[in-house]
């Protein structure tokens, strides 16, 4: 199996296999996509004493149907999500050989971690550009909102803001959608390999646009917070970074925590119903 992927991605999937890295390595927004290796490896590894105790076996009927999936992905039309279908066509082709050549037991180990590998997948640019701009828009009239409160003098015209020492411009890389995607990332990793049923994993997948859409909000306010009792150079790209990772690790922090709280707290219900 190892030498056929190697020969497909060496071949029909070369195109797209490189222009999946080239966006992983080389674009901002896809960033993301050189952790996913790493948690899937992680995932895969906790998993190794089940899969070395599953006996493989053939299930040609259902792998062939995921490759026949995969094919007709990879002949979909020129268009911009050309890029997209074909690097989807490469992971479910994985995903159907390994249920050919492996079995139900060992793919239902392996599943997860292997499809889980798709959101390094870049999303088109339309699609991209669309979101940026629905989160810019709103996650501005947020902050603005916010600032206000504690009575900076400012003037807003669209995305540009006029303050004292500065005049700010909320550009597309401080939409948002950057903190969207990585949330979706650790989210969706987060649902699936630790919470341990559906309903779970969906309050989980469903908090994710809004705790994005809050934390974004939040890193404009602490900005234009910053600029006004900091200073300007808090711009630049340094501070500017750090106030933007410190934001997002300290919602993602709290977010794990008031989770972790609740559910530790329904479980101790039941088991003091339990006891009654």
């Amino acid at each position: 199996m190892s030498a056929l992927l190697i020969i497909l991605s060496l071949s029909i999937y070369r195109q797209s296999l490189s222009q999946l890295i080239a966006s992983v390595i080389g674009r901002q927004e896809s960033s993301h996509g050189l952790f996913v290796p790493f948690i899937a490896a992680f995932f895969l590894w906790e998993k190794r004493s089940r899969i070395k105790n599953s006996v493989p076996e053939c299930a040609l009927l259902p792998g062939s149907l995921l490759i026949i999936v995969s094919a007709a992905l990879l002949l979909a039309p020129e268009n911009s999500f050309k890029a997209m279908l074909s690097a989807i066509s490469f992971f479910i082709m994985m995903a159907g050989l390994t249920l050919t050549f492996f079995g139900r037991k060992i793919f239902k180990e392996v599943s997860a971690p292997l499809f889980f590998l798709m959101t390094m997948i870049p999303l088109p640019s339309p699609v991209y550009l669309y979101i940026a701009e629905w989160m810019r828009s709103i996650n501005t009239d947020n902050a603005v909102s916010l600032t206000r409160l504690f009575g900076i003098p400012f003037e807003r015209n669209g995305y540009y803001l006029q303050f004292p020492a500065i005049l700010l411009h909320v550009n597309e890389s401080c939409s948002g959608i950057r903190y969207l995607i990585s949330y979706f990332v650790f989210g969706l990793a987060y649902a699936f390999f630790y919470k341990k049923n559906s309903a779970s994993r969906i309050v989980v997948l469903a908090s994710i646009l809004p705790l994005s859409i809050f934390a974004s909000s939040l890193r404009l306010t602490v900005i234009f917070l910053a600029v006004h009792y900091i200073g300007a150079w808090t711009t630049d790209r340094i501070p500017h970074n750090v106030l933007s990772w410190s934001v997002f690790g300290a919602v993602l922090t709290a977010a794990l925590w008031m989770d972790w709280k609740l559910s530790s707290r329904g479980q101790r219900l039941p088991a003091q119903e339990a006891q009654r």
